[in-house]
């Protein structure tokens, strides 16, 4: 059956086309907000401006405002960030004059700040002389008479305003006016964003400069105490050389804890040097063979795990990106612990290895006399020992220098034991790709 329409009749009804206009201005709203989302994500790479900048110009658009800007809040004032269409010319004839204003009620963005709400003037020019002094000299210049302000609230405080003017009569929709609000709280993501990414890389770049100063203080109070040192060592090996035969027992006992204690400030001054220069001295992060540096290390420990019956296996081993000078370093302290720290079996230690996402995790497991889970943090530190040095030498710098090493090739190293059970000591390294091999 065909349906004739009569003459003059309309294919659409009134109805039918607001919503359709309602339509189209809820999705241009939604296409702008989520623009200003993807610049705010770009956020350090784009800079705080950007955001502020799109905002004014998005707003201005779809608000059909002469005028749509941006101001903030600093020292006492609110000051222009951005904005989109011309500015008020002050009485001396200089643009911007809405650069700076009082944060107090005379002006409709002070006041917008100081109450923390949406201030909405339907017809400035109506409203009377006292109410907004300073807004009612700038209208009587460039004949703004409909003005929405939406002020950018964070926490308790109002970081500046977003604000439209129309220079004839015709108030805000509320579509409109929940738009400018959005535009606010996208504003104030980008500032706080903005700011704490600030206040990140300036704590980064303190945090650096303190661990170059302390790295270096370390590297030239090393190598300064080495030459008195020498001296102290020189005249101590002279005497027991010269003085051997005129000197009692006691006088021979203290001489050779002179000597112990001169080569034991020479290892930890090393020691020191070796920790300040994980950081400084590193060679490039480059593919590298682990089976490969494990082999040298297994060499340098041969003595070793030939006196104590050690046995020592491990699992396929990856090429990783690291310095093979430093992971060398690393496999030879947890080896080089683990068979120091041994129980009265002979040492049996397993190298195990697993790909977890981007990293690969290693395992050194021993079954020696373990660690006390109170004490799994403290051994990482510096000149840390948990054992006198009677019952066991070194300096307690090694595992330091080991999780120095570790975090400067992008991993983590931490450590699972119980007394008695032996200890297992895991590190991460980054994974090169789906070839590691």
């Amino acid at each position: 059956m065909t349906i004739l329409v009569p003459p003059g009749t309309p294919t659409d009804t009134a109805q039918e086309t607001k919503l359709r206009q309602q339509l189209a201005e809820a999705r241009a709203h939604q296409a702008a907000t989520s623009e200003i989302l993807r610049i705010i994500t770009r956020l350090p790479t784009t800079d705080l401006q950007a955001v502020l900048d799109a905002i004014a110009a998005q707003a201005a658009r779809l608000c059909h405002a002469r005028l749509a800007a941006v101001s903030r809040v600093e020292k006492g004032g609110l000051r222009l960030a951005a904005h989109h269409g011309a500015l008020p010319v002050s009485r001396a004839g200089e643009a911007g004059a809405m650069a700076r204003t009082p944060v107090d009620r005379t002006s409709v963005n002070g006041r917008a700040v100081v109450d923390r709400r949406t201030l909405h003037i339907h017809d400035l020019a109506a409203e009377s002389e006292d109410e907004f002094p300073t807004a009612k000299a700038l209208q009587k210049r460039d004949g703004t008479r409909t003005i929405l302000v939406v002020p950018l609230l964070h926490d308790d405080s109002a970081l500046g305003t977003i604000s439209v003017r129309r220079q004839r009569v015709r108030p805000f929709t509320t579509p409109e006016i929940a738009l400018l609000e959005t535009f606010a709280d996208q504003a104030v993501v980008a500032i706080e964003h903005t700011r704490l990414f600030q206040e990140l890389e300036d704590r980064t770049a303190a945090l650096e400069r303190s661990n170059a100063e302390l790295e270096q203080f370390a590297y030239v109070a090393s190598h300064d105490l080495q030459e008195p040192l020498r001296t102290v060592s020189s005249y101590v090996q002279l005497l027991a050389e010269r003085y051997a035969s005129r000197i009692d027992a006691r006088a021979d006992r203290y001489i050779g804890h002179s000597v112990s204690a001169v080569e034991r400030m020479y290892t930890l001054i090393n020691d020191l040097l070796a920790y300040s220069r994980v950081g400084t001295r590193g060679r490039d992060l480059v593919p590298t063979k682990t089976a490969n540096v494990l082999d040298h290390v297994l060499e340098g420990l041969a003595t070793t795990i030939r006196e104590t019956a050690a046995e020592i296996t491990w699992d396929p081993l990856p090429t990783v990106r690291a310095d093979a000078t430093q992971l060398g370093q690393l496999l030879q302290n947890l080896l080089g612990n683990a068979l120091k720290y041994r129980g009265e079996r002979p040492p049996r230690i397993h190298i195990g290895v697993q790909r977890q996402g981007g990293h690969w995790q290693f395992a050194v497991r021993d079954n020696g006399i373990g660690i006390d889970p109170a004490y799994a943090e403290r051994i990482f530190l510096v000149f840390q020992r948990l054992h006198t040095q009677d019952e066991y030498s070194g300096t307690g710098i090694g595992l330091a220098i080991c999780e120095k090493i570790v975090e400067r090739h992008g991993g983590q190293l931490w450590v699972e034991s119980q007394v008695g059970q032996g200890a297992t000591f895991f590190f991460t390294l980054p994974t090169l790709g789906d070839d590691d091999g």
